[in-house]
């Protein structure tokens, strides 16, 4: 009878090594010399930090094939974290007070703390395959003293209300960033959004025309998957629903914001909780279902609506029925009303159906080509009443 074999070969997640001898031999070299040449950038830098970094991220990545995870390598690879943070920190602490904001865009290599730069991107990369494979740690970092500015905070919260943002969504944008105040430490990932989040709030503050729109579009694009914004999104696009008049107009209306959703960009890799679905995943089955929804329910007599004929573009209606409201023909004051009403009684040359959401648009979105063909549209018609004037005297 054969004894069963016992193999006395260690398994390779009890065997994983310190990684990081390297590369604090490359950062250590990179921070006592600046260095200014583009012959050493290319050799210390390019070279022999890219193939560390190559080089460990192989031997993590057959760490993460292992089927178990013992507590002992749980803490070894939590030293390699910290490790990495404290590296990411002497950088930032030795470029120049300017630099250190912007540490994590790197362009051409002209001045000697671009290589620095590129050294703290290099390490952040690592940084975030590790926590994306064996989960995050907290940390406290230079960049979290940047993003935990109440100052700032107070600023873009200002700012967007004073634009028209409601202080409910205000509140849900900025929450995250409040928190950092009291939290003091996350996982770097976490950390590394809410730095965008707060570089693309401070733009928008800055350039406020659209700022609805093009706020919508950076929290797509950065996948802000909170839950409470994904709740204010769906129920403000519900609240817009209710005041729109007829099924075909809901439909277009939902059908315009679901090309917008659609062809929407997203930032490869980020998102505000990493478990769950995209924030653009969850709006597009919301939206499908919605629309399937209404679908299902719209009534008989909402099939054909008689409609008013415009030989004008979309563009040349709105702008249009702008004068008309600016020069006070039309005595609505709010041009939304204005706009949903025409929307459902009206239809252009090219669009049988208009959304109101894009007719409103058009009322300030007015290209010199648009501005000039309503105006010689409105020359002909002065032109009509000379001549029937001219042909009442005969």
């Amino acid at each position: 009878m054969h004894s069963s074999p016992i193999s006395l070969q260690k398994p390779y997640h009890a065997m994983l090594n310190y990684q990081l001898a390297g590369i604090e031999r490359l950062v250590d070299t990179a921070l006592r010399r600046q260095l200014t040449s583009q012959e050493e950038f290319q050799s210390l830098i390019l070279n022999d930090l890219n193939a560390e970094v190559i080089r460990i991220s192989g031997d993590f990545m057959q760490v993460s094939c292992s089927t178990s995870t013992p507590e002992v390598l749980k803490r070894n690879i939590q030293t390699h974290q910290h490790k990495l943070i404290f590296l990411m920190d002497s950088i930032v602490e030795s470029l120049p007070p300017a630099q250190r904001r912007i540490v994590n865009q790197t362009g051409p290599y002209f001045q000697w703390f671009d290589s620095y730069k590129y050294i703290y991107v290099s390490l952040e990369n690592l940084l975030i395959f590790i926590e994306q494979h064996f989960g995050g740690i907290s940390y406290s970092t230079p960049l979290y003293a940047l993003i935990a500015d109440p100052e700032n905070i107070t600023e873009i919260r200002q700012g967007l209300e004073s634009q028209g943002i409601e202080e409910e969504y205000v509140s849900i944008l900025t929450a995250p960033l409040q928190n950092l105040i009291t939290i003091k430490a996350i996982p770097y990932q976490r950390l590394l959004f809410l730095h965008e989040l707060k570089d693309g709030l401070n733009g928008l503050i800055n350039k406020p025309e659209n700022i609805a729109h093009k706020l919508f579009d950076l929290l797509v694009y950065l996948n802000f998957n909170d839950t409470r914004y994904y709740q204010y999104v769906t129920g403000l696009i519900e609240r817009d629903l209710d005041e729109i008049p007829g099924i075909t107009n809901k439909l277009n209306q939902l059908y315009w914001i679901q090309k917008r959703i659609n062809q929407a960009a997203i930032k490869p890799g980020f998102s505000f909780i990493a478990s769950e679905p995209s924030l653009k995943e969850q709006l597009q089955l919301w939206l499908k279902e919605e629309i399937s929804y209404i679908s299902i329910s719209a009534q008989p007599e909402e099939q054909q609506i008689a409609k008013v004929k415009f030989d004008l573009s979309v563009h040349q209606l709105g702008y249009f029925l702008n004068l008309l409201v600016e020069q006070g023909i039309i005595t609505n004051e709010v041009k939304k009303e204005v706009a949903k009403v025409c929307a459902q009684f009206m239809s252009s040359t090219k669009q049988e159906n208009i959304a109101y959401h894009s007719l409103l648009n058009k009322f300030s979105e007015a290209s010199p080509s648009v501005v000039k063909s309503v105006r010689d549209m409105l020359l002909d018609l002065v032109n009509a009443t000379h001549d029937r004037d001219s042909n009442s005297k005969r």
